[in-house]
């Protein structure tokens, strides 16, 4: 492997702030790509929420707040039905893949 060498800058710098080539500032995400912020979310029907410890739930917008969903199965039919859990996420994104 060789290694390419330029005769300009590639990262400057300007105080604390990093700037790319063309001198525009580089935001770095710390989500995910299929993750976007949490106040862009649709509260009319259930997500996938990502909570402030990096683990996700599906939950619901309810009462202020995001209430963690969970899979319940009837023991005697078989059938499953999503329930709240009593269970409060505090929601900092919200996936757009399952």
């Amino acid at each position: 492997m060789s290694l390419k060498h330029s005769d300009k800058r590639q990262v400057f710098y300007q105080g604390s702030e990093r700037l790319g080539a063309s001198g525009d500032p580089v935001r770095r995400s710390n989500l995910a790509s299929t993750e976007r912020p949490i106040a862009t979310a649709p509260s009319d029907r259930a997500i996938r929420v990502v909570g402030r410890d990096g683990g996700w739930a599906w939950a619901h917008y309810r009462r202020d707040g995001w209430k963690e969903l969970v899979q319940y199965k009837d023991f005697k039919t078989g059938a499953s039905a999503w329930r709240e859990s009593g269970r409060t996420i505090d929601a900092t994104a919200w996936s757009t893949s399952l």
